[in-house]
């Protein structure tokens, strides 16, 4: 008796690794876009500031409503560069867990937790406690 043979066609699941692996790059590069976009807001948010800056600086005060209203604006300003400085931040965070997707190896599990087993074999211990007698 022979045994028998079997072919296995892989195609399809390099096929699914390949598209999976195109998506990973295509996100990595949306995100990536993103970021530069937020790069540009910081950087125009702290353009703003300065020019605030510099023009309160340079007009006269009139009235104490004036020195009120211009001290509002200036923290509205300051207020929208530390948003965009923590939105960059957020944006930084989704280009790195992007880029981990895009370099994870390719045959890691991606299994739910309660279906890896929950030690290793080095790490097993006796459940007997008892002293010899």
């Amino acid at each position: 008796m022979g045994t028998p043979s079997f072919n296995f066609r892989l195609e399809r699941v390099r096929s699914l690794r390949e598209s999976a692996e195109e998506a990973a790059r295509e996100e990595l590069a949306r995100e990536l876009n993103h970021r530069v976009r937020g790069e540009a807001l910081v950087r125009e948010a702290t353009q703003a500031v300065a020019e605030a800056r510099a023009a309160g600086r340079a007009a006269p005060v009139t009235s104490a409503g004036d020195l009120i209203a211009g001290q509002a604006w200036m923290e509205r300003l300051e207020r929208r560069r530390v948003d965009a400085v923590a939105e960059l931040d957020r944006r930084d965070e989704s280009v790195a867990r992007s880029r981990a997707a895009l370099t994870e190896p390719r045959g890691t599990s991606r299994a739910p937790a309660i279906w890896r087993p929950a030690c290793s074999a080095g790490s097993r211990t006796s459940t007997n406690t008892a002293s010899p007698v």
